[in-house]
């Protein structure tokens, strides 16, 4: 329905303006300015211990295709003061708000892929919309199911099988 489509915009936002704030943490960076000690969190690393079992799992993968962000945002100050605003701020995207939203939409997705997908539910509101299946992108050699609303935007999904390694 309409709050997950507008939940899958503001996702793609939250990623475009993380994706610039990184940038922004590159550049200053590159410029010589440098966070003290302790700020950026070390990456920890986890170990797998014991055997490993090989699953198969269905799954879904839904994209909201949309027109391309600006991709520019308010741009931080030359200074450590402003690396540290833009460290700060790409982190409260990644790591808080972007999570927050994927919840949700990982929900709305699980529910459609449960109970939706294999009769290719369409909300009421969107009237004389409907999914068409074998949708290829330009030089794609997926198929997708594709519910379109204008040129520029579309929804699709495909169902796929995924095998992983996973502790026994």
């Amino acid at each position: 329905g309409a709050p997950y489509l507008r939940l899958k915009m503001l996702s793609e936002r939250l990623r475009d303006e993380a994706s610039f704030y990184r940038g922004e943490v590159k550049r200053l960076e590159g410029l010589g300015f440098k966070l003290s000690e302790g700020v950026k969190a070390s990456a920890v690393f986890s170990e797998t211990v014991g055997d490993a079992d090989s699953i198969t799992v269905k799954t879904m993968e839904m994209v909201l295709d949309l027109p391309e962000f600006s991709g520019q945002y308010r741009r931080v100050r030359n200074s450590v003061a402003g690396l540290k605003q833009a460290y700060e701020r790409q982190k409260l995207l990644t790591y808080t708000l972007r999570p927050l939203v994927q919840f949700v939409v990982r929900a709305d997705e699980a529910a459609f892929f449960r109970y939706g997908a294999t009769e290719n539910f369409v909300a009421p509101w969107m009237q004389e919309a409907s999914w068409k299946s074998g949708y290829r992108l330009p030089r794609g050699r997926v198929d997708w199911n594709r519910l379109e609303f204008t040129s520029e935007v579309a929804l699709r999904y495909r169902i796929k099988s995924v095998t992983q390694k996973v502790a026994a």
